[in-house]
């Protein structure tokens, strides 16, 4: 009897931890994601647009199924919130960087070279939040990037073709 009991607590315990550890997605590499904002409206539709243009490529096989359970695609740029946001925090580093005798690092951007990316869960079929990343550079499409505690891979906005596939 009492092992009636204690085997589905296992096996939930056991459920509970395998989906946790494929929640956890932070990966190595370098963070593009200089700050999360929320999302603008226009901001979405544009993700949505993209997200759909990229399941279109999957399902015609002119692009490869994703490698990753999230995808990052392409959206609008920043907006003036997103880019008020993201000024403060480069003043904030430059001052921080100053008062150490060092360079602002080189991905602190310009405000008028910065983009955003939304990351798409392709198992649950929705955005992860409601939040976008403000990036400086783009990773290469199909790239495994992270972007905050989030791993995805690039997508760019759906349409583009990517080097591996252009290299087969």
């Amino acid at each position: 009897m009492n092992l009636r009991i204690q085997l589905p607590c296992w096996v939930a315990i056991g459920v509970i931890f395998s989906a946790c550890a494929t929640l956890e997605t932070g990966g190595g590499g370098p963070d593009f994601a200089l700050i999360k904002c929320p999302v603008s409206p226009a901001q979405v539709s544009t993700a949505q647009v993209h997200v759909r243009r990229y399941l279109a490529a999957v399902a015609s096989g002119r692009r490869p199924p994703p490698r990753n359970r999230y995808v990052a695609v392409k959206t609008l740029p920043p907006n003036k919130a997103q880019s008020a946001a993201y000024i403060k925090k480069r003043q904030a580093a430059a001052a921080d960087a100053a008062a150490k005798h060092e360079a602002l690092p080189a991905k602190w951007a310009e405000p008028s070279q910065l983009k955003c990316v939304c990351i798409y869960d392709t198992q649950s079929k929705q955005f992860v939040g409601s939040v976008c990343y403000v990036i400086s550079s783009e990773p290469t499409i199909g790239e495994l990037a992270r972007f905050d505690t989030m791993s995805a891979e690039f997508v760019g906005s759906g349409g583009e073709t990517p080097p591996r596939a252009s290299n087969q």
